[in-house]
């Protein structure tokens, strides 16, 4: 039977039509969302955290929030710098957010697509320009002042968190601290959401690695448990020396901020005998000649995590140890959490240390230093 020419061409249309939404248009929408989704991808920020210990768990963190927040993707560099050593990230924590740690390969090849580059110097000349920038911004913010070149910071900021554009920061700063960022429409907006987010996460999901864990949870049953709980009569101390103490103690002096000396350290710990004839203190110091002196002073009072002290050079001409490396930072992730076992520390509020210690407690800055009797801003 044949057909006329016409119902052929229906049939072939028919045909091509059938092929087209049930073959063709599912493979172009997936196309199209892949090409959508990749262009998503595209978008990221780069952090390679500098300084210490602490500064650079804060600003991972905090970076990773903000990331989360804008839907980018975060790239964390992370390696050696002055004030640290080159231990790795896995050596000291564990990895259980997935944050994603680039090597240099990777990192010269996401660089050349980064839109923003965010450096700063970890000397101590930039590090007394970013500290007074701060404090100041602390107060603009506080007291709601507006002017003309907070205008000009805000708009400079809200075109480093454009959707498209890919961003590196070289810092220590969580972004609702650090200047060239903080006036930004996106931190702003979000500000209390962006803290109490990075501080629950700092609370939860930042612990040591397995074997780091493994050491501090022998330590705490055979030094410092008690009928398999902490012993209430220790006290957790905590006394920073060496590295930056010295060099920012002008800064501090500068904004009416003090740094804790040994006779401060001697006078709460002296009342705390007072209180209770039975007190110990866990001692967490980075200085041997610090040790030796509160161990001298205190004698069996004083339980420490037994560690190599790797002390940083320090002459009456050169004292520049923000230019030094500091080995040792798995002596600090011990101490750092062990501290976090006591129900009361003594220490200074401008330490790290003493920050992640309220954060994992729980507790406001503001109120440890009240109730510590310490320098308010």
């Amino acid at each position: 039977m044949k057909f006329p020419n016409y119902i052929k061409l229906i049939i072939i249309i028919l045909i091509f039509v059938i092929i087209y939404f049930t073959f063709i248009k599912n493979f172009i929408t997936q196309e199209d969302f892949l090409q959508r989704n990749d262009k998503k991808q595209k978008s990221f920020i780069i952090i390679e955290p500098i300084n210490g210990l602490c500064d650079r768990i804060y600003a991972i963190i905090s970076w990773k929030v903000l990331a989360d927040k804008l839907n980018k993707k975060l790239y964390i560099y992370w390696k050696p710098s002055k004030q640290f050593s080159n231990i790795k990230f896995e050596n000291l924590f564990a990895n259980n957010l997935n944050l994603n740690f680039i090597d240099n390969k990777k990192f010269q090849s996401l660089i050349k697509k980064v839109n923003h580059k965010l450096i700063n110097k970890n000397d101590f000349n930039n590090t007394k320009k970013k500290f007074e920038q701060i404090y100041k911004d602390f107060f603009l913010q506080a007291l709601e002042i507006k002017n003309k070149s907070l205008g000009i910071r805000t708009k400079k900021s809200n075109k480093i968190f454009r959707d498209t554009d890919n961003i590196y920061y070289r810092g220590y700063l969580r972004p609702t601290g650090e200047p060239q960022v903080r006036f930004a429409t996106c931190v702003q907006k979000n500000y209390q959401k962006l803290i109490n987010k990075t501080d629950k996460i700092l609370r939860e999901d930042v612990i040591p690695a397995p074997h780091v864990q493994s050491i501090i949870n022998k330590y705490i049953k055979q030094k410092l448990s008690k009928n398999g709980q902490i012993d209430k009569n220790i006290i957790g101390v905590h006394i920073r020396r060496g590295d930056t103490f010295k060099q920012f103690q002008s800064i501090y002096k500068l904004h009416d901020m003090k740094l804790k000396t040994d006779a401060l350290y001697i006078k709460d710990m002296n009342k705390e005998i007072k209180l209770n004839k039975n007190v110990k203190f866990f001692l967490a110091t980075d200085n041997k000649k610090s040790f030796n002196k509160f161990k001298k002073i205190y004698k069996n009072r004083i339980i420490s995590f037994p560690q190599k002290f790797y002390d940083q050079n320090c002459t009456k001409k050169q004292c520049n140890l923000m230019n030094q490396y500091k080995r040792g930072q798995h002596y600090a992730v011990i101490d750092l959490f062990l501290l976090t076992q006591f129900k009361k520390l003594i220490g200074c509020y401008t330490s790290g240390f003493v920050k992640f210690y309220c954060i994992k407690k729980n507790v406001s800055l503001k109120s440890y230093m009240y109730k510590n009797n310490q320098h308010t801003f």
